[in-house]
């Protein structure tokens, strides 16, 4: 079976596509989150403001003294760290995990988070809201009520003045099932009414909820139905506004067969959103996963069918986050364990607005001795993205957090299409122009790229329109420059370099200008005889040009 190193290499030779794991300076190295090193970091999550900046929370094992609590970090729009890690519950006994973070545009931030409480020492869903400079702007907020059962793996969203709704799993709290429950707060924590059932189907479990909403209130709310599709486990939501008013929940996924789990949503800011999952095809779930995705536009209606996210197909590809960059872009990013270890980790694709994938996956962590897998992902505003995920063994102590930040778009390389290896008589034009075309770190075409032709003032070498060795020109739509040039006055092999200065991107051109044709002697006949007679004697060993 094909590895995936031969899968990109294929793309490569065919389509033109450049590694995507080669990134320069368009992306940091991973690097590590957690400063506290022992024991155990796990399962983080991150959001992001208007600004660049992050803010990246994840459980970790009795770093506290108790078992499992709630940790985060800030980080500026580079990716460096911002102060010190801080623990976001403030009661911390028992087990405190399931933490999910949503950021406002201006830095504000909150957490929330599955655990016991001070007051009933039984599990429930609890949220901390932060100021932009990272401090806290309370304590401890119980959002769920009843605390009888189950109530687990919280989702929230934020608006700018304050208002949270929150989404959760919970077993027989309104129902008799698993449902997934909503509540909404005003900024002063204080109640919207009353818990709410998001799900409509009630016959069986509903697990795993999602939420996604901007900030004129919509809302979108996902989750993972058991048997509602007919077969195993199937993706559902329902597009909502603020308060729960909506329409019914709806299918997501159109391949039914076997389970579709985990979904993912992220929301643009004119109601557009899109949901990420990930499902078995039918076959042993142990053996092979792949992740999906599908878009929406405003009214809740498809852009897309269902499409496979992962080029490479072969044993696990889970664990799907999705967020969306200031450029209108989805990025997907999810944990692939094929049957090479070498070649796990964390991985990525992007989605353009179109629902058309921009480039091929590429691959994201760059530790290849080390396991990696619960990715998530926020989209920055320079139309880069920040990742983060867990390791085993690479901070030195079990798991640690680690991360990565990729930049916007930018020049990243130069093409040339065509002119290359052409010969021209002294002072004559090259046949065809000098065709580079400009691409950043994506494949996508720059436009606007001011891009220098130079050519060696002394010896051979080529002129341009404007009838010297240098002319500097901008890029098209398409990102292309078409430079005409012709030969200088001396003959021999010569190169015009392209540059795009900016960037420190650097091609050459190779060209030759012919030497001057063989004179002959006038008024020598011998000469000329003996010339001739030498090329026919010389003309059967000539090498066959082919």
């Amino acid at each position: 079976m094909p590895c995936r190193a031969f899968i990109l290499a294929f793309a490569l030779l065919c389509c033109g596509v450049v590694p995507a794991a080669q990134f320069g300076d368009l992306a940091t190295p991973e690097f590590q989150v957690n400063t506290h090193v022992p024991g155990d970091q796990r399962v983080p999550h991150v959001a992001a403001d208007a600004y660049g900046r992050s803010v990246i929370v994840w459980q970790s094992r009795n770093q506290d003294g108790s078992t499992w609590s709630v940790f985060g970090q800030r980080l500026d729009a580079d990716g460096s760290l911002l102060g010190d890690e801080f623990r976001v519950n403030v009661y911390n006994s028992g087990i405190q995990d399931g933490q999910r973070v949503s950021m406002l545009p201006d830095g504000r931030f909150a957490v929330a988070w599955n655990g016991l409480d001070r007051t009933s020492q039984s599990p429930v869903i609890q949220m901390r809201r932060f100021q932009a400079d990272g401090l806290p702007a309370g304590g401890d907020r119980r959002l769920s009520e009843d605390v009888a059962e189950i109530q687990i793996l919280p989702a929230i969203a934020l608006l700018e003045d304050g208002a949270v709704a929150a989404a959760w799993d919970a077993r027989r709290v309104l129902g008799s099932n698993f449902n997934i429950l909503l509540r909404y707060f005003d900024g002063k924590d204080q109640p919207l009414g009353p818990i709410r059932v998001a799900n409509q189907f009630q016959d069986s479990a509903q697990r795993n909820a999602a939420l996604a909403m901007n900030q004129r209130g919509d809302k979108v709310v996902a989750w993972q139905s058991a048997l509602q599709d007919g077969s195993d486990w199937g993706i559902f939501a329902r597009c909502m506004s603020f308060g729960g008013v909506g329409g019914d929940e709806f299918l997501v996924n159109e391949t039914t067969q076997g389970g579709q789990v985990q979904p993912r949503i992220a929301m643009a800011e004119d109601g557009r959103f899109a949901i990420a999952w990930f499902d078995n095809k039918g076959l042993p779930s142990l053996q092979y996963r792949r992740v999906m995705v599908r878009l929406y536009d405003a009214g809740c209606q498809p852009l897309s069918g269902e499409q496979q996210v992962n080029q490479f197909d072969e044993g696990i590809q889970d664990l799907p986050e999705i967020s969306m960059d200031g450029h209108g872009v989805f990025v997907v990013v999810w944990q692939s364990f094929p049957p090479e270890f070498s070649e796990q980790g964390i991985y990525g694709r992007r989605i353009g607005p179109d629902g058309q994938f921009i480039g091929d996956e590429f691959r994201i962590s760059q530790e290849e001795e080390a396991y990696q897998d619960f990715p998530a992902v926020a989209g920055l505003p320079d139309g880069g993205f920040l990742a983060t995920w867990e390791t085993i063994g690479q901070d030195g102590s079990g798991f640690g957090i680690y991360a990565r930040r990729f930049f916007g778009p930018d020049a990243a390389r130069l093409e040339l299409e065509s002119g290359g290896g052409q010969v021209a008589d002294p002072g004559q034009a090259f046949a065809k122009p000098l065709v580079v075309r400009v691409v950043d770190q994506w494949g996508q075409p720059r436009a606007g790229e001011r891009l220098r032709f130079s050519a060696p003032d002394t010896g051979p070498g080529a002129r341009f329109d404007n009838g010297l060795t240098e002319i500097e020109v901008d890029s098209d739509g398409d990102g292309r420059v078409a430079v005409p040039a012709a030969a200088g006055p001396v003959p021999g092999p010569h190169a015009v370099t392209v540059t795009l200065p900016d960037r420190g991107l650097v091609i050459d051109i190779d060209l030759v200008t012919r030497s001057d044709a063989i004179a002959v002697p006038l008024g020598s006949a011998w000469t000329w005889l003996l010339l001739v007679l030498g090329m026919l004697v010389l003309a059967p060993i000539r090498p066959r040009l082919c």
